[in-house]
This record gives structure tokens, sequence and C-alpha cells, in this order.
């Protein structure tokens, strides 16, 4: 419906019934029309009292008035919109919405890059740690807890090696 092309009437390029050229347009057309409600029911109260007599004459302009309603929407919606974006006031909230954004990001970031550290050297006394109890330890206390951890090789390994692969898995 909102492709660019004309939809629905009955007699398309005779009278056509609303004329989308952008998505975006239909969305300058409904700020349009938050803005003219007030003189529409106005319009409307007025045009009530005279429906009755002129019923022909509306229900055969009413395709042609939809069009240029739909147009003046979209054109007061574009002016609201523009005026708001040209506001300085909006200018202003928006850089700071946008440096507000940058520093919740870098916060983001630098937390998240000290959190790692800190688990990276967590890691590294844990491993610490245990080489130091590891060291305590006997050649034959080490195989056993080597063979426990399934450790490859540890039948031809020496003291140092044990520790150090024990404190790696």
């Amino acid at each position: 419906m909102l492709s660019g092309k004309r939809v629905g009437t009955r007699n398309q390029e005779e009278h056509p019934i609303v004329k989308t050229d952008t998505l975006q347009d239909a969305g300058y057309a409904v700020v349009g029309a938050a803005v003219v409600a007030a003189e529409t029911a106005r319009a409307a109260a007025i045009e009530a009292t005279r429906l009755p007599r002129h019923i022909d004459s509306l229900a055969a302009t009413a395709p042609g008035r939809v069009a240029g309603a739909y147009d003046d929407l979209t054109r007061k919606g574009r002016e609201v919109v523009g005026t708001v974006r040209r506001d300085p006031q909006v200018r202003r909230a928006k850089g700071k919405a946008k440096a507000a954004d940058r520093e919740v990001r870098e916060a983001v970031s630098s937390t998240r890059d000290a959190g790692r550290a800190q688990a990276a050297a967590a890691r590294s006394a844990a491993r610490d740690v245990r080489a130091a109890s590891y060291r305590d330890m006997t050649v034959e206390e080490l195989q056993q807890l080597a063979a426990q951890r399934d450790i490859g090789g540890r039948s031809n390994m020496k003291k140092s090696e044990l520790v150090r692969a024990l404190s790696r898995s």
C-alpha cells in the first residue's frame, strides 16, 4: 500500500484517492492529522448541517477531496516536523543524547575490558597458587593427580613438567 503507487479508486486516473510517495510521507500525514484535528472537527460540524442538502455533490467529489486532504496533511506534517527539527532546544537535546550514548558505550566497553583483565588475573593467580601447592608434593603424588586428570605422557615427565601440566589443567 505504501509502495509509491496510487491506491484504490473507481477510476484511478481521474480521481486518485491516496497518492503515497514514501513511507515517510505517511508518517508526515499522521503528524499533519494531529495538527489539524481541531480544524477538521470544527469543519465537520459545519458540513454536517449542510450534508443532507448536498449529499450527491459530496459523494461525487469525495475521491478528489480525500486525495487533497492527504496532500494537505502531508504538507502540514512536514512543516511541523521541520519546525521541530530546527528548534534549538531539540538540537541541543539531540546532541546531549548522542554524547550520553557515547559515554554509556565507552563505560560499557571499559567495564567489560576491566572485567576481562580481572578474570585473567584471577586465573593467573589461581594457577600460581596451584603450582605452589604442587611443588610441595612428591613426584608420585603428582603422577597420581595427573592420572586422575588424564594428562598424557605423565610417566615420562619430570617434577617441574608435572607441576606445569597440572597447573594448566
